[in-house]
């Protein structure tokens, strides 16, 4: 489990909490920070249309952020835990590495979410992988990667896949079935839930081949 919020900043510097809506990471009119628990990165939105001075507010505002963010309707301090910062600038989405982050941000609207209050939210990453951007390709390789985190947990195993590139994973007794459509690693029926040992080793080691 994992906390997320999304917050909208000005050219004032002023902070306004907003709903964790994908269309908030589209609207070229925002300039909006996704504070992400769960890969420890703040995630800034820039629309196109968002004014200099607005711009000019992101750096004063990222580092108020890493002091640590108290959410306005239930206290909860968010932020502490992010090392990192990237940015996403719509303005420049015809280069591929801003292009393949922002798909990793986009990426994080479709895992299941409990709200926790207002506006803060918690992913439920059980019961599923995690979801890699539907823009990937690469599926062999997610596969890959999936097969070698789970690895770390069971050394011993024995891996099959069948015609419709659906794989199981078995020890003394079945483990874990998966596929990989479009980049997103989805569980099968029967499979048990991933550990969140394996589910970070995934993201590790997916953000080292990214």
């Amino acid at each position: 489990m994992a906390n997320l919020i999304m917050i909208e900043f000005g050219g004032f510097g002023m902070l306004r909490e907003i709903k964790f809506k994908e269309k908030y990471v589209k609207d070229p009119r925002r300039a909006s920070i996704v504070i992400d628990e769960m890969n420890n990165v703040f995630w800034v939105w820039m629309g196109h249309t968002i004014t200099h001075k607005t711009r000019n507010q992101l750096d004063p505002v990222l580092e108020k952020l890493q002091e640590g963010y108290e959410t306005k309707d239930k206290n909860v301090i968010v932020g502490k835990s992010c090392q990192k910062s990237i940015i996403i600038d719509q303005r420049k989405l015809d280069d591929p590495t801003m292009n393949k982050n922002y798909q990793k941000l986009l990426s994080l609207f479709q895992y299941p979410i409990k709200e926790k209050g207002k506006f803060l939210v918690e992913i439920e990453a059980s019961g599923q992988g995690p979801i890699i951007s539907s823009f990937t390709t690469q599926d062999r390789a997610i596969a890959g990667v999936m097969i070698a985190s789970i690895l770390e947990e069971y050394p011993t195993i024995f891996i099959g896949k069948n015609s419709k590139n659906e794989y199981s994973i078995e020890a003394d007794e079945p483990l874990f079935k998966f596929k990989v459509v479009n980049g997103q690693v989805q569980l099968l029926p029967g499979s048990q839930n991933l550990s969140t040992k394996i589910q970070n080793i995934f993201r590790e080691l997916y953000n080292e081949l990214s």
